[in-house]
């Protein structure tokens, strides 16, 4: 998998990129509304495909996305919410 926090600043940065096209990057410390114009739907297009491309969405159960203010604080979530995955697998547990 590629590396979290990259994914959702690439994901991040498309979004916000259709209201304000000059944005060329995304610091930990912006906030997705008041600095980076982001809307309610805009978040929910975010989560959406965030939610496609991990696989879940921590705003489902465990999290309320309105506690979610910048974007490392999305970071934090998404991270802190990640299954963790084998680095290798085990080869005697590999089946021919």
């Amino acid at each position: 998998m590629a590396n979290i926090e990259q994914l959702i600043h690439d994901v991040v940065l498309e979004i916000a990129r259709q209201r304000t096209p000059e944005i060329v990057a995304i610091r930990r410390d912006q906030k997705l509304v008041a600095d980076l114009g982001l809307g309610s739907i805009d978040i929910a297009q975010l989560v959406a495909t965030l939610e496609v491309q991990l696989g879940l969405n921590p705003f489902a159960s465990e999290v309320s996305i309105t506690s979610v203010r910048t974007f490392g604080d999305l970071c934090d979530v998404y991270r802190s919410t990640t299954p963790t995955l084998p680095l290798q697998a085990n080869p005697t547990d590999v089946t021919p």
